[in-house]
């Protein structure tokens, strides 16, 4: 999940500041080739609901406005990678992708067991938490058809 994203941004960027005593450069290579295009995006979904008929996925995802002030700031880190995908509405963007995906179901609320982890600092889950309750942030699942 996106939780994953704080830490890796953290390592490149003291990096990128002091490479004498924090060198990373994996974690500067990753951080700048770690969003895909839509088409890719599409073709990965589009290739897992063939291959595992049935099953799913579950993924973030930000809407427009959150993708342009993301790409802001990381332009502002001093980083080329830009995030794409940007996504108002799930259900009118994914369906359109593949007639694989049964359903497809954006949730309001950050999970339980998330909202509930202790592993999470409590300001992250509240930022999380925050962003999803005004769109910005979302957490989508696409159930893939069962197999003919």
């Amino acid at each position: 999940m996106e939780t994953l994203m704080f830490p890796l941004y953290g390592r490149a960027r003291c990096s990128k500041l002091y490479p004498d005593i924090f060198p990373d450069k994996e974690a500067e290579a990753l951080i700048n080739r770690i969003y895909f295009e839509d088409d890719t995006v599409k073709g990965l979904f589009t290739s897992l609901a063939e291959t595992y008929p049935g099953g799913g996925i579950c993924f973030d995802a930000r809407n427009e406005a959150a993708v342009f002030n993301t790409n802001k700031f990381i332009e502002k880190s001093g980083y080329s990678s830009r995030c794409h995908l940007a996504v108002n509405s799930a259900r009118q963007k994914f369906s359109e992708w593949s007639d694989k995906f049964a359903t497809v179901s954006t949730f309001r609320r950050l999970p339980e067991d998330v909202r509930n982890a202790e592993s999470i600092p409590f300001t992250i889950r509240q930022e999380m938490a925050f962003a999803m309750k005004m769109g910005y942030f979302k957490i989508i699942e696409i159930g893939f058809a069962a197999s003919a």
